[in-house]
């Protein structure tokens, strides 16, 4: 049994050993923990990830450092409160963050540094005779220190069939695929689902159905639980962002308008004849030229895709692909337009194969979908436009292999001759 003394036991007193009143209850070590645990998470629940809560903590954890370094020469020993000690996690959490976004640490690697960090607090806490209730407050997973500063990415998850790559939603996918190219041909049936068992947890248990204990009736007489309870696991996802979700994001984010305002200033001020950029394009005119007021904001994106092996590119390697479908805005400029942190992920095409020209479209679908409703404009709040603006979006290039854009778009190789897939009209008798 240990002494908790968190928030909640302050209230209750207790006598030690040498008779002197403690506050706190003696409970089990779990339970100590669970408490420390929660009380910093409902501490540290409305933590804001930007630059000015950083630097003010910073500040604080100085200014603290600064007085018990004063109150080490006065041989005065001062008891760490729960502010602070929610401070300092704070900037642990950040730091973990920074390796993560910033560095390209991967998940893995950033749970070791956090297991190497608390590790040493742990070591200066025993070294200093305290306790080890500063870190009880620090997640264990990436993914709960992403989710709590809520700069988690929005990704929609598709079934995907391996075949013919038709998308399904999720909660209403069939098990087999029932794509037909044509109204006569016959369906895909491609398997879509794979049965996997749960895993064995210590707080459930799952019986036969002799042992098994139902709380409504029996109708039918049919068996409702027997062995092993399964789960559908999808054979393959497409993971997918919506652009417009993106697109509210990328607008608002600090300096961006300023931005697309200055080089499209600089552009429109070109008095030399040499195009520089692609919004001075015929093409690029021809689209944007004419805009119902100025309050209108016209945005021009190019769609990249290419595939990779994610296992590497080695000789005796397995040869796998997986494919990336990325979304640029072309109306920044030439300095920030292609940067990760700009980059819209539209789309990742799940391995081992690439869809041919036919099965492309599927993949293309729910993006090019999207792509139809942007174009007609939508309204979104920015910081210039509190009260919103009209935003419309078209793809105005594709960037990609020759085997990219042929799928994609039909595009033929600069030296080809024959520029349709299916028959054999030559590119000058078109």
């Amino acid at each position: 049994m240990e002494l908790c003394t968190c928030p909640s036991f302050q209230k209750h007193t207790i006598n030690d050993a040498s008779g002197n009143i403690c506050h706190g209850l003696l409970v089990h070590r779990s339970t100590r923990t669970h408490h420390w645990a929660k009380a910093c998470s409902q501490s540290d629940e409305t933590l804001i990830l930007d630059a000015s809560t950083l630097h003010s903590l910073t500040s604080k954890i100085k200014d603290s450092l600064e007085t018990t370094k004063k109150n080490d020469e006065d041989k005065i020993t001062p008891k760490p409160t729960q502010q602070n000690n929610s401070e300092i996690i704070s900037v642990l959490l950040y730091f973990i963050l920074w390796l993560h976004l910033v560095c390209g640490l991967s998940k893995e690697k950033c749970h070791k540094a956090r297991d190497m960090i608390i590790y040493a607090i742990h070591l200066v806490s025993s070294k200093c005779n305290s306790d080890h209730q500063l870190t009880l407050g620090v997640p264990h997973d990436l993914q709960t220190i992403v989710k709590r500063f809520k700069i988690e990415s929005s990704f929609e998850r598709f079934v995907c069939c391996q075949q013919c790559y038709s998308l399904y939603d999720i909660e209403v996918a069939p098990d087999e695929c029932h794509y037909r190219p044509t109204s006569q041909s016959s369906p895909c049936g491609t398997n879509l689902f794979r049965q996997s068992k749960f895993k064995s947890l210590p707080s459930i248990q799952f019986t036969s159905n002799q042992s098994a204990k139902r709380s409504f009736p029996k109708q039918c007489g049919q068996i409702r639980l027997s062995g092993q309870p399964r789960l559908r696991v999808p054979y393959a996802n497409f993971i997918s962002q919506s652009l417009s979700t993106w697109v509210k994001w990328f607008l608002n984010v600090p300096g961006i308008e300023e931005e697309l305002n200055e080089w499209a200033s600089s552009i429109s001020s070109q008095r030399t004849s040499s195009i520089i950029d692609v919004s001075q394009g015929k093409v690029w005119r021809k689209i944007f030229g004419n805009s119902s007021t100025q309050l209108d904001l016209e945005l021009g994106f190019s769609l990249f895709i290419d595939w990779f092996n994610p296992q590497g590119n080695r000789i005796s390697g397995k040869q796998t692909s997986m494919g990336l479908i990325a979304l640029n805005c072309l109306n920044l400029p030439p300095r920030l337009r292609f940067k990760h942190c700009y980059t819209c992920l539209a789309g990742i095409i799940p391995a081992p194969r690439q869809p041919n020209m036919l099965t492309m479209n599927n993949v293309l679908k729910p993006i090019v979908d999207e792509l139809r409703e942007l174009n007609q404009g939508i309204r979104i709040i920015t910081p210039k436009y509190p009260h919103s603006r009209k935003v419309s979006i078209r793809v105005v290039s594709l960037i990609g292999d020759v085997v990219a854009t042929h799928k994609v778009s039909g595009f033929m190789s600069h030296s080809a001759k024959k520029f349709c897939s299916w028959c054999d009209i030559k590119s000058d008798e078109r």
